[in-house]
């Protein structure tokens, strides 16, 4: 992988760790924030969830983002 795209994905997985921070996110929250495509947002939020650093809850509003370190 180029540097150029380590460091894209870097910035996109502080962008998505400061929104999950204090409050629960959508996927298309998340999507319409980062400057990436839609597909390598969800690519960067699974290998986020396998490295434990978020997970993602279903409730009756749909799914959402959180912080490891949150509760929903």
């Amino acid at each position: 992988m180029e540097l150029s795209k380590k460091q894209a994905n870097r910035k996109t997985r502080d962008v998505i760790m400061s929104m999950v921070q204090d409050h629960p996110c959508s996927i298309r929250q998340i999507t319409t924030s980062c400057s990436s495509r839609s597909y390598e947002v969800v690519k960067l939020l699974s290998e986020m969830v396998r490295s434990g650093q978020i997970m993602v809850k279903s409730t009756n509003e749909g799914i959402f983002v959180v912080s490891s370190h949150a509760g929903l």
